[in-house]
């Protein structure tokens, strides 16, 4: 199975500073709308923030999957940075090393944001909400305990503002990047291209590196230097895979939209129940 990514580091100016992870969807928090989807295909999920405390609460208890955060390793430069430090954890999966739910509260902090890229480690989400870090280990990433199967080569990644994320879709995206043996496999819907929702090998952190260290912080310059394969409209439709799983929410408005939404398929879901019985 791929690994899965939300990425949780952003500054949510447009949603005056309302964490956007946070925001109810039928009284469901949105990030945890993302893991139930996102456990439909993955094993493991990785947070990517730099305050996985305020995650705590809406994350409790899920159980599907194994959540564990870990913190940007070049803070603040948007997505980039995000998809290069989830990366790198998988490049170097086998020396991350889960923090016990029982240690002390008062023993743990968050990791250095300018911690080496092969000192990652990851914390459970498990772990008390006033003793999560993300600390440094320096495990050699050549110890054993890594599965190196296609699959497990491939990330899933998303934003924390994406409602509607789709298990079908980003299996179909794995099965396209296996399949041409590309970098990664991105929607392109309505002719845009969706960089966020693409399915990466990890083998490019390498580059994003190199663009984070010229300051080049782009997605679209990560797309200008990877090989990735196009999935456009028909590619989805084909499958029946509806096409709003791409959309994020950046305004007051587009949330009131999606909640609306989320409001109008229950609805519709219980009126067929009834004419189910008649």
């Amino acid at each position: 199975m791929m690994t899965g990514v939300i990425l949780a580091g952003g500054m949510n100016r447009r949603m005056g500073g309302k964490l956007k992870a946070l925001l109810p969807i039928e009284g469901i928090p949105l990030i945890r709308l993302q893991l139930q989807e996102m456990s439909q295909l993955c094993r493991d999920i990785l947070i990517v923030t730099q305050t996985p405390q305020l995650l705590k609460d809406a994350i409790d208890g899920f159980d599907s999957a194994r959540v564990r955060y870990m913190a940007d390793i070049w803070p603040g430069k948007g997505p980039l940075s995000g998809i290069h430090a989830a990366c790198k954890a998988l490049e170097s999966a086998n020396s991350l090393e889960l923090v016990d739910a029982a240690a002390p509260a008062d023993s743990l902090e968050l990791v250095d944001s300018v911690a080496p890229a092969d000192s990652l480690k990851l914390v459970d989400s498990e772990a008390p909400a006033d003793s999560i870090e993300l600390l440094d280990s320096v495990a050699s990433t050549e110890s054993a305990g890594y599965s190196d199967t296609a699959n497990e080569n491939l990330l899933w990644i998303v934003g924390c503002d994406m409602p509607y994320i789709s298990a079908a879709a980003a299996e179909a995206l794995g099965g396209l990047c296996l399949d041409g043996d590309a970098d990664a496999a991105i929607p392109v819907i309505g002719g845009r291209i969706q960089p966020l929702h693409g399915v990466y090998h990890r083998r490019i952190a390498g580059i994003a590196e190199e663009l984070l260290s010229k300051e080049t912080y782009r997605l679209m310059g990560l797309m200008e230097r990877i090989e990735w394969k196009k999935a456009d409209d028909e590619f989805f439709l084909q499958r029946k895979i509806d096409l709003q799983f791409t959309m994020n929410l950046n305004t007051h408005e587009e949330y009131n939209e999606a909640v609306n939404k989320a409001v109008n398929k229950i609805v519709n879901k219980a009126a067929k129940a009834d004419s189910d019985l008649l």
